[in-house]
This record gives structure tokens, C-alpha cells and sequence, in this order.
């Protein structure tokens, strides 16, 4: 898998979801106040992105048994809905934040 720049992608899912990237928010974790950063966090994944999700869609994510790899997927209520995937070897996290970021750039054209 290539090298993402999560960076880049914390900021593209936070404006998504109509977030300000230039400010801190109110998202509260270990170390106090601080901008969601989506590809560390499936609570900051929850709170912000799903409510932004199209209404019916499914969200699966799940880990591989055979090799070190978290999948992501989610599709619109139909079968013939198109789905929009993601994987990683790091976290379930990131998986779901590179599904999220195919939704956005297949829906967005």
C-alpha cells in the first residue's frame, strides 16, 4: 500500500464535513481540545463523518484474519448502490477514512 498523506486527508474529510480546519474544536481527547484528526480516531470518524454519510448507507469494517489488514466499505441501502472501499495495514481508522475519501471524490465530480 502506498504512503498516504494524513495530513492532507484529515483536512479534505474535515471540510467535508463542514468543518474549519484552521481552528481547534470542540473534540475532546486524551490530551484536551484539538482538531478530530479522522484517520487516528474511528470515535472522531462517528462523531463527524457518519451523520454526513448519504441517508441508507451501510458502513463495514472489519480486519482481515489472514493478514494484518483492516477493510472499510460502504454502500447505499440497494444492491446496485455503488460501494466505496478502503484498506490499510495500520488502523481501522485510516481504512474508513480512505473509504470516506472515495465517496468523496466519485460523488463530488
Amino acid at each position: 500500500m502506498a504512503e498516504i498523506d494524513t495530513q492532507a486527508l484529515n483536512k479534505k474529510l474535515a471540510e467535508w464535513a463542514g468543518l474549519d480546519w484552521t481552528i481547534t474544536f470542540e473534540f475532546e481527547d486524551e490530551y484536551g481540545y484539538c482538531r478530530p484528526f479522522f484517520t487516528n480516531s474511528l470515535d472522531a470518524c462517528f462523531k463527524w463523518l457518519v451523520p454526513k454519510l448519504p441517508t441508507g448507507c451501510n458502513v463495514l469494517i472489519y480486519k482481515d484474519c489472514d493478514r494484518p489488514t483492516f477493510y472499510a466499505k460502504i454502500q447505499g441501502f440497494y444492491l446496485d448502490s455503488p460501494m466505496f472501499k478502503g484498506d490499510s495495514n495500520e488502523s481501522p481508522a485510516l481504512a474508513f477514512s480512505k473509504a470516506i475519501e472515495r465517496l468523496i471524490d466519485e460523488t463530488s465530480s
